[in-house]
């Protein structure tokens, strides 16, 4: 049956979810082939925060190690309040340090961690089929024919990976549930003309939510958080993505750094800058048929706590080792019904999560004073899944068990 088909697994879109879904199945020997509408990898920074969850996942596609040395281990979170000192928060949460080899977040490029991801897939002989379009999708019963711009792919599975605005979403006829909030979004890349001394995330409340500084290995600082809203007036988006709709000037940038981040710096080099709808939606189903969906094809949220990327790592393994099995003849299909049952309740917890602890919906002005702000951001922030499986949930495999790799050996005098 194998030789009916030109994949046993074709996987749509090369963002950090579909290489990881590819990586896992080119190492368990199943013929995948991968690939996006892109004409190449990105070069924007884009997600930067990698939990530790993520790093034990990556640990067991062989990446972990190097990826923390290209990224930065953060284990500190700064609240300010208005510019003032409000306290601190362990990004690890306590006692995290005897649970997973990976006590720390990373801060880590999005293009740095596809890169990696690229060349490992590489090793397998697999390369990204830049440029491809899917034009459309047909279940055939004993697998999925995939219709691109020049060519048919058939495969026994798809695998939805293609974004926000997802092609194969779309063609599996599956809703998208959810609200887009009328507030806006802002991330950018830059340097200052000094040095802050940060060594952890510093998080600033201030007016319609927070805004924050990420410091990252090549000295430069992520900046994000809520947009004032004579910056972002527009219509609202017809399609839900999470794409950029519009860039920012030096001097805008500049004003929305002095007036909400309280600090005493000058922006010095802008390398990106641009501002973003922000999301909370929920696919239907997560498996039709044939075909699967996994990240932000599946599920997208307000960008607090930087849980999207991770997110989405973790449906990618929960998914491909499961397809490994089957395709393998090792397992029954119906081992392949769990990748719903398992990842949806947790996507949709972290969307309410990730609501409830930031405070970015319409007609909100202001948080909540005292003690009580901190912990409802601290609910967002904090990486949950260090203390849980939340790559694997309750059907685990010997794949996405505790990381062996040397990665978190390595780094400890760079993480503390």
């Amino acid at each position: 049956m194998r030789d009916e088909h030109d994949c046993d697994v074709l996987v749509v879109g090369a963002g950090p979810t579909g290489l990881c879904t590819a990586l896992m199945l080119a190492q368990h020997g199943v013929r995948v082939r991968i690939a996006d509408r892109r004409p190449g990898p990105v070069e924007q920074t884009r997600a930067t925060i990698v939990h530790a969850r993520t790093l034990e996942l990556l640990d067991r596609l062989g990446v972990a190690e190097t990826a923390v040395a290209r990224g930065l281990p953060i284990t500190e979170v700064e609240i300010h309040s208005s510019g003032r000192h409000a306290g601190e928060m362990s990004l690890a949460g306590e006692g995290t340090a005897d649970q997973t080899r990976f006590p720390y977040a990373l801060a880590l490029e999005q293009f740095e961690m596809e890169r990696l991801l690229v060349n490992a897939l590489g090793e397998h002989a697999v390369a990204v089929e830049w440029g491809t379009e899917v034009t459309g999708v047909a279940d055939t019963g004993s697998g999925v024919s995939v219709q691109t711009a020049g060519d048919v792919i058939s495969a026994r599975w798809l695998v939805g990976a293609d974004g926000a605005s997802s092609s194969v979403r779309k063609f599996l006829g599956q809703e998208f549930d959810g609200e887009t909030y009328d507030q806006a979004g802002l991330l950018a890349d830059v340097t200052l003309d000094v040095s802050l001394g940060v060594k952890g995330m510093r998080l600033n409340l201030t007016r319609g939510g927070f805004v924050g500084i990420l410091p990252l290995r090549s000295g430069r600082y992520r900046l994000f958080g809520v947009v004032p809203p004579e910056l972002h007036n527009s219509p609202r988006p017809a399609a839900v993505s999470h794409e950029s709709y519009a860039p920012l000037d030096h001097a805008d940038l500049q004003l929305w750094f002095d007036d909400y981040f309280k600090v005493d710096a000058r922006l010095e080099e802008i390398l990106w800058a641009s501002m973003f709808r922000v999301h909370s939606r929920l696919a239907a189903k997560f498996r039709v048929g044939n075909a699967f969906l996994v990240g932000d094809a599946a599920h997208i949220h307000n960008p607090a706590g930087g849980q999207g990327l991770n997110l989405g790592v973790g449906d990618a393994i929960n998914l491909a080792w499961k397809l490994a099995q089957v395709v393998h003849g090792e397992a029954p299909r119906w081992l392949l019904d769990t990748y719903e049952a398992e990842r949806r309740p947790i996507a949709r917890t972290v969307l309410r999560r990730t609501d409830s602890g930031s405070n970015w919906r319409p007609g909100t002005t202001r948080w909540p004073c005292g003690c009580a702000r901190t912990s409802r951001l601290g609910s967002s922030v904090r990486s949950h899944g260090l203390r849980r499986c939340g790559g694997c949930s309750s059907t685990c495999s010997p794949s996405c068990g505790s990381g062996t790799g040397a990665a978190a050996r390595s780094v400890g005098a760079s993480a503390s």
